[in-house]
């Protein structure tokens, strides 16, 4: 009796054991994606930032452009100041369709990374 006791409590402790480390492991797992989520998000912060100051220098270079187009306007013909003005404007859309498609690949790549923390949480 006394021996079936011993391994009773040996055999519960054993199980309890694995169970308060197990707790403690997830408690870690928490704390871990609770930083990789607000780098993650600080991250996200910094480059929208960044693509927003590069719309702006954008914006400014094409300012800059058809102002310096608009002060030659009286010593060239109306087809050329036309045909300027849409190299221009060519070039702006170009340039901000491709902040775009960056901005949006990088955003899709901090959502495929949130996703693949979130799961391991659950």
């Amino acid at each position: 009796m006394f021996r079936t006791l011993i391994k009773t409590i040996s055999l519960i402790g054993l199980f309890v054991l694995p169970i308060s480390a197990q707790a403690t492991l997830t408690t870690a797992q928490v704390k871990h994606t609770q930083k990789v989520e607000r780098r993650l998000d600080q991250k996200e912060a910094r480059l929208k930032k960044y693509f927003l100051s590069q719309r702006q220098k954008v914006n400014e270079k094409y300012e800059k452009r058809l102002h310096r187009l608009q002060k030659k306007q009286h010593r060239i013909s109306k087809q050329r100041l036309e045909r300027k003005k849409q190299h221009l404007l060519g070039w702006y859309q170009r340039e901000l369709k491709q902040i775009d498609f960056q901005e949006r690949n990088v955003f899709q790549k901090i959502n495929q990374r949130r996703e693949n923390i979130s799961p391991s949480a659950s």
